[in-house]
């Protein structure tokens, strides 16, 4: 191998993994016009995930007509989306050369990786909580 190539990425027997997810949730949304100009409306999602645990996450719109052509809306909510299956589990290791002709590994490792554990990630990765800008 010439000095500074790489091979292209590939997979080896330790990016096996079998992984799968089930997830339940439930769904609940009220919306109610007030008035002939105001409109508001309100949602609450429970969602449990096998492999990420549960969260629970809320939405408040409302709706205001200005006039008859022109209306203001505004919907303020903590929003929620689990990382996929492949963001969890997915692994690529390529071995890259470099000038002097040594050989290094370098790749993206998974969640339950022993390199990610061993840098204090991994397992520890868990739902932020929202934040709302003040």
């Amino acid at each position: 191998m010439p000095p500074a190539s790489q091979n292209p990425p590939g997979f080896t027997p330790e990016s096996e993994f079998y992984e799968s997810r089930h997830n339940t949730g439930i769904y609940l949304e009220l919306e109610n016009q007030y008035s002939d100009k105001f409109t508001w409306g309100a949602a609450l999602r429970q969602e449990n995930y096998s492999d990420f645990g549960s969260n629970t996450s809320w939405k408040l719109a409302g709706r205001y007509q200005l006039t008859d052509g022109w209306a203001v809306r505004s919907t303020l909510n903590s929003g929620f989306r689990a990382p996929s299956v492949q963001q969890l589990y997915f692994t690529s290791i390529s071995t890259v050369a470099s000038a002097d002709g040594t050989f290094t590994e370098t790749g993206t490792f998974n969640n339950i990786s022993p390199v990610v554990r061993a840098l204090g990630a991994g397992a520890s990765c868990k739902p932020k909580p929202p934040t709302v800008p003040v």
